[in-house]
């Protein structure tokens, strides 16, 4: 229960004047049904009397269609002040669950698969939803109805509302055992569908891979599996809801029974009227609504609390940075970038594979190891190496895509480790080395480089075909037929994969940031499209610096100065010129590319 308190606190306060009107009305919606009994009551007592007659009836019609107008109207309204929360709760987790999704490192990413992530966004938050509208309007209307009826049964007669007490006890109790055997299962059923989303996600994206292997059987079978489980455990559920909540019906009619078996004697014995039998039945009506509401109601509580519970796992966990004791101010032209002694190693790569209590120490293998260099405005930085080398892995801890120790960069002569991440990022624009593209138009695609507040000038379009063709990317009339309004599918799946990299470069180019990253953005373009690209970079190079990493000589030999990784290490650096100079890797791979 503290989980839900504490989400209680933070989404729900927000709108307690909301749902204290919500309270006001659901209370006069019940009292307002206990004036409408009670007039019910006394029409049918002065209609018993001794020369009552047609006419006897009309003044207590009356005042019922007016009460009835009135109970429209609060009840509209409570529904109004009590829902409305809820959907406005939905809508803030959903925020907060996103933006957060999108703050968190990639450590997280890694311990949670993106089908359960899903999961929690979509079943989970529906859940909640449902505790702060319907169950928290049923909440106040169980309690509301409980005190009105029961005071007035009270009042009529101790004695059988005595009686009425004891099947309702009872059943109060079924409930919180039902209740108590099913909250593990619940739990479960959470977490199980979770799983289910992920692989039926994993199977989504790799389905070339599966029908390539033909492995369908083997991954519908694996589907079938969890989706057993799942069913075996709301099975249960089920079995035990069908023997528990069937036993709430009976609640009403035993309490009908126990009214004409009690007070039947008294209204023959002219103790009770026919009246308040009607009243007594009528309150019955009153409470029994939202008793038998009371299961599915406790069922959606318990079920929000592992909801809660799943989903604090996300909206709570902090971005593996440290404290933030340096400012960044907004990039100018005059930016410095210094890697001093850089070295990262993948979390993995940290356990050892060797058996316990041997007494040795697996070797460390660095993914990075003191890497130093320098970027001033105006360099072209190049970097070259072979698959595994450590590319990547420099340009994603340079980004802080990865964890970063103090001490190892410095951008404007302040610690990066100890800056704002967002502040830091903005000075660096990235084409990754495997593009992605949005499910939209190219347009779209584009723009989502550019302030928000540039995304609908008049110019826009004439910019952004500018920086496609500097990017080697020219639309054709033919293969794009719709321009820059062309939808590209899933992933840019329209296009080709050298116009994918061309598209992603462009994106980048259009970022004002004072380093631009081009991560292997040139594999998959011919070798003239390569040279008409590097001869445009050229023309932007007194304006930006450039990291230009690449498998290619070709595509590097333009740079200031080359890198040369192998192992995580820089083995070699220099212009073109020096490294072809001197023997090493990178003459070597440079005369194996001329050939």
């Amino acid at each position: 229960m503290k989980n839900f308190w504490n989400f209680t606190q933070r989404y729900a306060f927000p709108y307690k004047w909301w749902y204290f009107a919500g309270i006001v009305l659901i209370v006069a919606t019940q009292k307002v049904v206990v004036m409408i009994i009670e007039s019910s009551k006394n029409a049918v007592d002065a209609v018993m009397a001794e020369g009552a007659n047609a006419g006897t009836v009309v003044p207590y019609s009356t005042e019922i269609a007016l009460l009835a107008l009135v109970l429209i109207m609060v009840r509209v309204l409570s529904r109004h002040f009590i829902f409305t929360p809820g959907r406005m709760i939905e809508h803030n987790i959903r925020n907060d669950y996103f933006q957060k999704l999108l703050s968190l490192s990639r450590n997280f990413f890694r311990h949670h698969e993106t089908g359960d992530l899903v999961s929690r966004c979509s079943n989970d938050i529906s859940h909640i939803r449902s505790v702060y509208g319907y169950v928290t309007l049923q909440i106040i209307n169980v309690g509301a109805a409980l005190f009105f009826g029961f005071t007035a049964m009270v009042k009529m007669d101790l004695e059988t509302t005595l009686w009425l007490a004891l099947p309702m006890v009872i059943f109060f109790t079924l409930i919180k055992l039902s209740i108590s055997y099913m909250f593990r299962f619940w739990r479960l059923a959470n977490q199980q569908v979770g799983e289910l989303s992920s692989l039926a996600l994993a199977c989504y994206k790799g389905v070339s891979v599966i029908q390539g292997y033909y492995a369908e059987p083997k991954f519908i079978q694996k589907f079938e599996e969890k989706n057993q489980e799942y069913l075996r455990t709301n099975i249960t559920v089920t079995a035990v809801r069908s023997l528990t909540f069937p036993m709430v019906k009976m609640v009403g009619g035993i309490s009908l029974f126990i009214v004409l078996w009690v007070l039947g004697p008294k209204v023959i014995a002219k103790e009770l009227s026919m009246g308040q039998v009607t009243a007594f039945i009528g309150y019955i009506g009153m409470v029994m609504p939202p008793l038998l509401s009371l299961g599915w109601m406790v069922n959606v509580l318990n079920r929000s609390i592992p909801a809660m519970e799943r989903l604090d796992e996300i909206l709570l966990a902090q971005p593996d940075n440290l404290e933030v004791r340096e400012t960044l101010s907004l990039p100018d032209k005059q930016n410095h970038l210094k890697i001093d002694n850089l070295s990262y190693i993948y979390p993995q790569a940290e356990q050892s594979d060797l058996p316990k209590n041997t007494g040795k120490k697996k070797k460390e293998r660095f993914a990075l190891e003191n890497i130093s260099l320098e970027m001033t405005p105006g360099k072209v930085l190049g970097i070259v190496g072979e698959t595994g080398a450590g590319k990547t892995s420099l340009i994603e801890t340079i980004l802080r895509l990865n964890d970063l120790r103090p001490k190892n960069i410095y951008l404007n002569k302040k610690d990066a480790a100890y800056t704002d991440i967002h502040a830091y990022q903005r000075y660096f624009s990235v084409a990754p080395q495997s593009p992605f593209l949005f499910s939209t138009t190219l347009r779209d695609n584009l723009r989502m480089a550019l302030p928000y507040k540039d995304w609908y000038l008049p110019e826009l379009d004439a910019k952004l075909l500018e920086y496609l063709s500097i990017a080697g990317f020219e639309i054709n009339s033919e293969q794009l037929p719709d321009g820059l309004d062309t939808l590209v599918g899933e992933k840019g799946v329209m296009l080709s994969g050298g116009q994918r990299q061309r598209v992603a470069l462009a994106r980048c180019l259009l970022k004002e940031a004072p380093f631009y990253i081009l991560d292997d953005v040139l594999s998959a373009v011919d070798h003239s499209t390569e040279s008409l690209i590097i001869q445009n970079l050229k023309k932007l190079q007194n304006e930006k610096s450039f990291f230009i990493v690449s498998h290619r000589v070709s595509a590097v030999q333009w740079s200031d100065e080359i890198l040369v990784l192998v192992d995580g290490k820089v083995i070699d650096r220099g212009s073109h010129q020096e490294l072809i100079e001197r023997a090493g890797f990178y003459r070597e791979i440079y005369e194996y590319q001329q050939h």
